[in-house]
């Protein structure tokens, strides 16, 4: 006789319930995409329609294939920014005996919650007064520096966990701070580091207000900014969903790519603490 441990065939059964629940909003994009805007209102929401081959969803790529190196590179510059300044500023905080390291961790806490609207007057003016309007490394770079409160605390929580004497010994060798923190510290926090850099992309790539307001217009839009656009691209459709949820999948695939490429030392940085707050 079988030795059946319901408590797994339960574990089982809910967690394909809760897979379920998750993956439907997507099920329901993928299937939208296939319909012409009156299929959407017509017909079971559950079921492909006549466009199964993903004509529209061709179509909504035409619309958003010249956004996707705007996109990468903003996303890049801003994987970068967040994760030099962030390890430079951890470094700092956690192994740096300054006298006002206390204040300057109350004003990053005060900036984690500081929304980013409030950044886009000033940000403007400076896109003004530089000629920086459309350009995706300035965009990514304000984006970047919006996640620098969120990042410095994941590096500096992971150098707070290397003992202060690793530094001492280096620090009675002759290193420099700087010595200390290229070649000791930043090697050490790889999994703090691959943490840091997916919010950093990930950030970069899904956000829509600064690029939105930070560009012109045309093929220089990023791939978010796009999607949002297209609607009013086909205003003389009625509901363009197809084409803004086409288009929201090819803008997917990048993220689903990283997550699953980096899972293993997203797993890592969770379990070693290295994004605690």
């Amino acid at each position: 006789m079988l030795n059946i441990k319901w408590s797994y065939v339960i574990g089982g059964l809910l967690a394909i319930i809760l897979a379920g629940f998750f993956l439907f909003p997507y099920w329901t994009a993928v299937i939208t995409a296939t319909k012409p805007p009156l299929e959407i209102r017509t017909t079971n929401p559950l079921i492909p329609g006549t466009e199964l081959v993903f004509s529209y969803a061709k179509t909504a790529w035409s619309m958003v294939n010249g956004s996707y190196l705007t996109s990468l590179r903003i996303a890049i510059t801003s994987m970068v920014i967040s994760i030099i300044v962030g390890s430079i500023g951890g470094y700092y905080l956690s192994k740096v005996r300054a006298r006002y390291t206390f204040l300057t961790v109350i004003i990053l806490s005060i900036g984690i919650y500081l929304p980013a609207t409030m950044r886009l007057v000033p940000l403007v003016r400076v896109a003004n007064t530089l000629n920086l309007f459309g350009v995706p490394e300035y965009i990514g770079l304000a984006i970047g520096g919006g996640q620098l409160p969120v990042v410095v605390f994941i590096f500096r929580e992971f150098y707070n966990r290397v003992p202060d004497s690793l530094v001492e010994a280096a620090e009675i060798s002759g290193a420099s701070h700087w010595q200390i923190y290229r070649h000791v510290m930043f090697p050490l926090s790889r999994t703090a580091a691959v943490s840091a850099g997916i919010i950093g992309f990930t950030v970069g790539w899904n956000n829509l207000i600064l690029p939105l307001v930070l560009t012109s217009g045309g093929k220089g839009r990023p791939i978010m900014a796009q999607v949002d656009l297209m609607s009013r691209a086909s205003a003389w459709e009625i509901g363009v969903w197809n084409l803004q949820l086409s288009g929201a999948l090819f803008a997917m695939i990048p993220i689903v790519v990283i997550y699953m490429v980096l899972q293993e030392q997203i797993v890592k940085g969770w379990t070693e603490g290295a994004i605690s707050g």
